[in-house]
């Protein structure tokens, strides 16, 4: 089979081990590599899903350069949970997508921003009359250039959060200034800077002095004084995770950074951190394949048709268990008919197999059901919830039943491999959300909760009940 632009993109990052360098070295240019190779593999693979006739490597060559020609790629940068003082000068084309607390547009002065329209000597673009605008507008060709100034201009200043500054000269000031309405407007005169004075800078935290101390130690060839700076910082890194420093046996270099502990501020404040179930149990399985999902975003190889039929079962099986509705064989059948997305599976051969494969699974839920009908208290059951201040777990489990114990959660599992409920992270933080939860009908941890093996035919479920003790203990693995 022709393989799509996604899947010749993923098989060279493969076979020239592209990225396994980036991964193992992992500094932070590695890292902003990393992301922006993810990214552009995604790309990819969007552009292969869209078009299924027209998606090879030329064919998104050429959507490349289009892209390219309007600003469309941007690069992606790190997201530093330390967040420093730091300011980020880009185009404008370049910040599209992007949003910052403060933004300063300087250059807003006439023939800057707009620039002067003046025809080219060399044709460089098609004559104005060929272009399709023409035929939807009675602008001139000067008249176009501006709006499109104007464009970026919105662009710009769509990009603040909080403060936008626009720097301009008292003469010859950009028209889109003074388009602004003047109501939203506070004038300020910028005072001459003296270059010889010092600038009174926000207080230094305690890490930014002793990189500042690392780096000059480093310059100067001080690599013994470097190596104490780095030790200094570790020590700073356990302090700003809230570990207790042990201050017994200082000398040297220690009793130096107790000194300036009382002048400079340690920041513990950490960043919200937001999880997902499935992230957790991805964390403890392979920290590696956790770090390159969703921290680095490489997204994983271009064909995975395996993902797309598990969300399609899932689908199924939720809207085959609507309240008041029919548990038949014919029934799930239709429900599997109308919710199967054949675009998904590349080539007609896999998809005629995992469709099989689908009724094959199907048919035996259904038969299995009909037997021993459960009652179901809720289907893809949102949540979300803290396990302290700044760690939030949000996801969807998938069935709540009640039973004569109490509730009882279902996870189900479309993979070939079944593994032990007792030791799935996943099924455990759902019990930890529903020890908590208010709910009348699911609070309290539930009576059993179970892996459905959907493949399996002999013995679906596995099954375990876990105790408060065993909830700690996944409370204290999340914080950890």
């Amino acid at each position: 089979q022709k393989k799509s632009s996604g899947e010749i993109i993923w098989d060279i990052c493969v076979k020239t081990g592209l990225l396994r360098p980036l991964i193992e070295r992992y500094d932070y240019f590695d890292q902003l590599s990393l992301i922006n190779v993810g990214n552009f593999i995604k790309k990819a693979q969007q552009f292969s899903s869209r078009d299924k006739e027209n998606r090879g490597l030329r064919e998104f060559n050429l959507y490349l350069e289009t892209l390219m020609e309007i600003g469309g790629i941007s690069v992606k940068y790190p997201e530093d949970n330390r967040k420093p003082d730091t300011i980020t000068i880009s185009t404008i084309h370049g910040v599209k997508g992007g949003e910052f607390s403060i933004v300063f547009i300087p250059f807003n002065r006439s023939a800057s921003f707009p620039t002067n329209f003046k025809k080219d000597p060399v044709i460089s673009k098609p004559p104005d009359e060929w272009m399709q605008y023409t035929s939807h507008t009675n602008l001139s060709p000067k008249e176009h250039h501006y709006e499109e100034e104007r464009r970026l201009f919105y662009v710009a200043v769509t990009r603040a959060k909080k403060h936008l500054i626009l720097l301009a000269p008292k003469k010859a000031t950009s028209m889109f200034i003074k388009e602004l309405d003047k109501s939203l407007i506070e004038e300020e005169e910028m005072e001459s800077i003296n270059t010889e004075k010092s600038i009174n800078m926000s207080k230094n935290s305690l890490r930014e002095v002793y990189e500042q101390k690392l780096q000059n130690s480093l310059a100067k060839d001080n690599f013994d004084r470097a190596e104490n700076m780095i030790s200094a910082l570790k020590i700073i890194s356990d302090l700003e995770k809230g570990i207790n420093l042990k201050t017994e046996h200082f000398e040297g270099w220690e009793k130096e950074l107790l000194s300036d502990m009382q002048t400079y501020d340690v920041k513990t404040d950490m960043e919200d951190l937001h999880l997902s179930a499935t992230a957790i149990d991805t964390y403890q399985s392979c920290p590696l394949k956790y770090r390159l999902s969703f921290q680095d975003k490489v997204p994983e190889s271009a064909s995975k048709p395996q993902m797309a039929f598990g969300s399609i079962i899932h689908k199924v099986l939720q809207r085959f268990h609507e309240p008041g509705k029919n548990l038949t064989e014919e029934r799930i059948l239709r429900l599997l008919d109308e919710e199967w997305k054949q675009d998904e599976f590349d080539y007609s051969a896999r998809e005629e197999k995992f469709r099989e494969q689908g009724k094959s699974i199907l048919i035996e839920y259904a038969k299995r059901t009909i037997e021993n009908p459960p009652t179901v208290l809720s289907r893809e059951h949102p949540f979300e919830f803290s396990v302290n201040n700044n760690i939030f777990i949000r996801g969807k489990i998938d069935r709540i039943d009640e039973t004569e114990n109490g509730p009882s959660v279902i996870d189900y599992k479309t993979s070939k491999t079944p593994s032990s409920a007792k030791k799935n992270i996943q099924l455990a933080v759902y019990c930890l959300y529903l020890s908590q939860a208010v709910e009348e009908k699911i609070k309290g941890i539930p009576s059993s909760s179970s892996l459905y093996f959907l493949r399996e035919t002999e013995q679906p479920l596995s099954t375990h009940s876990f105790s408060g003790d065993e909830l700690n203990v996944t409370k204290n693995i999340i914080l950890d």
